[in-house]
């Protein structure tokens, strides 16, 4: 999967109840046709770089991802949207 960041067109983090042991927190990572263009686990391998480049997105939501963090329900939280 690839996605360059000039067509970055939204994050949302999902949620589900499979944790502890299943992955349980899911980036999406939408394209500017609004589909998911990328997908990982919390923990995948090269998270930290995304995720610091994510958090640092004018507008992103961080108290939308704190809410993501804490839910052990099947959820979705949309953090980042580009602005029109």
């Amino acid at each position: 999967m690839e996605l360059r960041k000039i067509d970055l067109g939204g994050v949302i983090i999902e949620t589900n109840d499979s944790g502890p042991w299943g992955a349980d927190v899911w980036w999406l990572l939408f394209g500017s046709d609004d589909k998911v263009a990328v997908a990982f686990p919390q923990g995948a391998s090269g998270e930290k770089a995304v995720v610091d480049y994510l958090i640092a997105l004018p507008g992103f939501d961080h108290g939308a991802m704190i809410d993501a963090m804490q839910s052990a329900d099947n959820n979705v939280f949309p953090v980042w949207r580009p602005k029109p």
